[in-house]
């Protein structure tokens, strides 16, 4: 029965993984982090500006998104209706003309991917009739209701992520200790004693794992009001369970626990192999559901390029501390309390056979734990002294600071008591111990590998802490290219927005203390509309008197061209034209003229597709696009393959005990 459990369980949960994977539509990289707005922070405006628009750093949830505008009286001024163009830019139109002032946005949303909710502010100005810039200040108790989020993660958000954890860990390593350790192990006793035994494992799964259940659904429960609270109270919770990523993997996520717990009771109840079976391999499904859930919520389950390699990694490294702490649970804080009534060599024949069975889970485990972990650090930072210089690199090493000493203990009791207490077994299943002392000896050792294997659970649950506050962390990547992307503009919009996923091109570069933003929609062959947006790193932009762009191509059919862009609202500049007439990577150089002002010009380069290509499945394809580039590639793939190569040997080596014994 086990070996039909394992493999069913593993074909079913791979399939299901694969097609939930492929099928996400959401791209993004960390939290929903600000990186431009138009207004620019700090802009000061000739005239009222027409709309508001956001861009941030990857897609949010538009039902529960929210943006508000403030003025110096700390009044909200209505704006219109809050769209989306893209998945990670939010708009609202201004219906009024605003007064001359100092005006505050504030917004707030709920990331597609990872769950979480970011808030942020920001302020411009709208200069007088002769240009004056307005007294006065922002209100300071608009800070207040910003709400603007810490990275240092709250103590609920970690008590409620550790439950999660802590809950999916028990159910997952509950059934891979019964399936694979505690069942084959009672084959070693007497008919009596074996049946008892079974019937006795099946008790404490039940017990172990409605815990585990319950855990899960209070953790996730937990997290649902939390992010209802922070998006505006309890009268939000219908919208997130409905409209939003996170809602959804939730409501999953409860329904395997209900399913898990149903296949509980029919393993407790029913007798019949072929009812078993089925039931334990629901068992083991629902499981490792619960545990892709979270992998889909997770910094890594973004659908953008090379989400299949990072989720991968990222649901194995949680499949493996899993099974490995939720096994350790089982074996050092719930079977010793239950096995009082097996005493003597029969309890000492048992704990070695389980024992030595439950080391190959571990040595397997912890292996693609630390490949896993490895794989996902590559993904995660871009250079060493992030691991010291940002919270979440901080918070990585203290989850390994607390690996250490649980390593120690587990290589303490795999390879030294465990093999004592194994050896023990084999002398009492030969008929060589005899002398009440040599039991004495045995029973003493056999409470001594107890005892450290309950320090290692503590430690191991400890850790799961650590995780918890790392899932509520800004990746060291992500935090890099935000920092990078405010240095190069301020608060503008800057950076290379992928064409490829918004369908028109959006780059910002600095020139003469310009910011210039041109932005290609759609950026294909033909008719485009080209804007240019303007901002100053030193308070007003001027008085623009020409804006252009000039076209050019390597291509030597191809001649260059221009075109000159008219006012179409403040600081901006739009027309049309179909100056690109073949798809490649085309220079397009912007040039500013002002009065009394030098001519400042800046080239953009951009790639060009064809017109009407296809889009939509761009971001599918990418997501099995490898993740990574030049070191960081050879350092991945070396990693894989030494992780497969260990991996392998482990469990060849303890096979071959097994054999041996």
């Amino acid at each position: 029965m086990t070996f039909r459990v394992i493999s069913i369980t593993i074909v079913t949960v791979v399939a299901a993984f694969v097609l939930v994977v492929t099928s996400s539509a959401p791209s993004a990289e960390a939290h929903a982090v600000q990186l431009g707005s138009s207004p620019a922070s700090n802009e000061q405006l000739a005239s009222s500006p027409q709309q508001i628009s956001i861009t941030l750093s990857e897609a949010v949830e538009p039902s529960v998104s929210t943006m508000q505008l403030w003025d110096q009286q700390a009044l909200e001024i209505p704006l219109g209706q809050l769209t989306f163009p893209t998945e990670t830019e939010m708009l609202a139109p201004v219906p009024d003309e605003l007064s001359s002032g100092i005006y505050t946005v504030i917004w707030r949303a709920l990331s597609t991917v990872d769950g979480h909710t970011w808030a942020g502010s920001f302020v411009f100005v709208v200069l007088g009739p002769n240009g004056e810039v307005p007294s006065g200040s922002a209100p300071a108790e608009l800070q207040d209701v910003a709400n603007l989020p810490s990275n240092t993660p709250k103590a609920l958000d970690t008590a409620a992520r550790w439950l999660v954890l802590l809950g999916s860990a028990v159910l997952a390593g509950g059934f891979a200790y019964a399936v694979g350790a505690a069942y084959p192990a009672a084959r070693v006793l007497s008919t009596d004693s074996g049946g008892r035994l079974r019937r006795l494992s099946k008790t404490v799964l039940l017990v172990t794992g409605s815990i585990a259940a319950l855990l899960v659904f209070q953790g996730s429960l937990l997290q649902l009001g939390i992010q209802a609270d922070r998006l505006g109270g309890l009268s939000q919770v219908d919208e997130i369970l409905r409209d939003t990523r996170f809602g959804n993997y939730l409501i999953a996520r409860q329904v395997l626990l209900l399913i898990a717990l149903a296949a509980l009771a029919v393993i407790w109840r029913v007798r019949s192999p072929a009812v078993s079976t089925l039931a334990y391999t629901t068992l083991g499904v629902c499981s490792l559901g619960v545990l892709l859930t979270q992998s889909m919520v997770s910094h890594a389950g973004g659908g953008g390029a090379g989400s299949f390699w990072t989720t991968s990694a990222d649901l194995l490294h949680l499949l493996a501390a899993s099974l490995w702490i939720g096994a350790l649970v089982h074996i050092g804080l719930a079977m010793p309390r239950w096995l009082d009534d097996l005493k003597g060599a029969p309890r000492t024949l048992f704990a070695a056979e389980s024992f030595r069975r439950f080391s190959l889970l571990a040595v397997v485990s912890v292996s693609i734990l630390i490949t896993s972990g490895i794989f996902s650090a590559l993904a995660q930072f871009t250079a060493w002294e992030q691991l010291w210089e940002t919270t979440y690199g901080l918070a990585l090493v203290s989850k390994l600071a607390l690996m250490m000493p649980l390593l120690a203990i587990g290589a303490l009791n795999a390879f030294y008591l465990g093999r004592r207490v194994e050896i023990a077994g084999m002398r009492i299943a030969g008929g060589a111990v005899n002398s009440s002392d040599d039991l004495s000896a045995i029973e003493r050792l056999q409470r001594l590998l107890a005892q450290t294997v309950r320090v290692e659970a503590v430690l191991a649950i400890a850790v799961l802490v650590t995780v918890g506050v790392l899932t509520q962390l800004e990746p060291a990547r992500a935090e890099a290219e935000v920092d990078a992307a405010r240095e190069q503009g301020g608060n503008a919009i800057v950076g290379e927005l992928p064409q490829d996923e918004k369908g028109y091109f959006l780059k910002a570069n600095q020139a003469g203390g310009l910011v210039i933003a041109l932005r290609v929609d759609p950026a294909q062959v033909g008719v485009n509309t080209f804007e240019i947006a303007l901002g100053s790193e030193f308070g007003s932009v001027g008085e623009v008197l020409l804006a252009r762009l000039e076209f050019a191509n390597a291509a030597a059919n191809i001649s260059d061209s221009e075109l000159e862009l008219p006012l179409a609202g403040s600081a901006k500049h739009v027309a049309d034209g179909a100056n690109i007439s073949q798809p490649g990577e085309w220079d397009i150089t912007a040039t500013i003229r002002r009065r009394d002002e030098d001519d400042v010009s800046t080239t953009f380069t951009i790639p060009v597709r064809a017109a009407g290509a296809e889009t939509a499945t761009a971001g599918n394809s990418d997501r099995w696009t490898w993740p990574f580039d030049g070191a960081q590639s050879t350092a991945a793939i070396a990693v894989v393959a030494l992780g497969l190569v260990v991996t392998a040997g482990a469990a060849t080596w303890q096979l071959r005990e097994f054999r041996r014994t």
